[in-house]
């Protein structure tokens, strides 16, 4: 008698199946971990870009207001004296510091990333321009952070043309410092003297419109003596999460962001040399 030895019709389609459930279970597992992989990575990448730019911003603004000019490097074919006074009392450009370039000038964002300007003494600019100073020549550098769309900018300015005091220049141009960059806020501490009871020193916190208001007042009793620079970076990610994301920056509201963005918020008080 022949036996045979083959599958019957059931068992291949209970093996058909058993294999299609494994294969979907396979394959479900690998996505997640897939998604989990980028997600991580993506993180990951964001630590790495706030480690950069957080020290890299403070090494930058720390110099506002910085001026020496007793500085041999110092270049004199104007005022030094006039220079550093004005550098001094405006280590923050704001409202008109330059009347012949009034949008020049840190900026409030409201509803968008604020921006800022700061004077300082230096042999090269953000951009890495010396202009038409020689090499190793210190200047009145002009640099100006802001965001254009998700990238973190610096453009930089001859100071002693915003001024008035130099006729010509050679031009000025941006570079980006950084992309993924979602919002930057930005807050002035102010120190005002001999306010309190017991004349001790006060410091408040405000942004770049109440810091020009008090500019325009500015007594010798008023300094700037700090920045608290808060940046938020993001990444697109090909799933979405199951919320959307709220987030806090410094003073404002909370903002509410897309679900398809991971974020990384990070914060830095800098105080200023000058």
């Amino acid at each position: 008698m022949k036996v045979n030895s083959g599958f019957s019709l059931i068992e291949l389609l209970v093996v058909l199946t058993i294999s299609a459930v494994l294969l979907t279970l396979i394959t479900r597992i690998y996505d997640a971990n897939h998604r989990l992989f980028l997600t991580n990575k993506a993180f990951t990448e964001l630590a790495q870009e706030g480690q950069y730019i957080i020290p890299f911003l403070n090494s930058n603004i720390s110099s506002a207001g910085y001026s020496n000019e007793f500085l041999p490097e110092l270049n004199r074919l104007i005022d030094t004296d006039l220079e550093s006074e004005f550098i001094t009392k405006n280590p923050v450009v704001s409202g008109e510091s330059f009347s012949a370039f009034p949008l020049i000038k840190s900026v409030e964002g409201e509803q968008k990333s604020d921006q800022i300007v700061i004077n300082t003494i230096a042999a090269k600019t953000c951009t890495g321009t010396n202009f038409d100073f020689n090499d190793g020549e210190l200047f009145h550098a002009v640099n100006h952070y802001y965001i254009d769309g998700t990238t973190l900018r610096c453009k930089s300015y001859d100071g002693r043309y915003l001024r008035g005091v130099k006729l010509t220049t050679t031009s000025n141009y941006s570079v980006s410092l950084l992309e993924n960059v979602q919002d930057m806020q930005i807050q002035y501490g102010v120190q005002f003297k001999g306010i309190s009871v017991d004349e001790s020193d006060q410091l408040s916190w405000v942004n770049a419109d109440v810091l020009a208001n008090i500019n325009k007042t500015a007594t010798a009793d008023v300094k700037l003596v700090a920045v608290n620079v808060a940046l938020l970076l993001g990444k697109t990610l090909i799933t979405p999460l199951a919320q959307p994301t709220k987030i806090k920056l410094l003073g404002n509201d909370h903002i509410e962001l897309p679900k398809q963005l991971i974020l990384r918020k990070f914060e830095t008080m800098i105080v200023l040399q000058g």
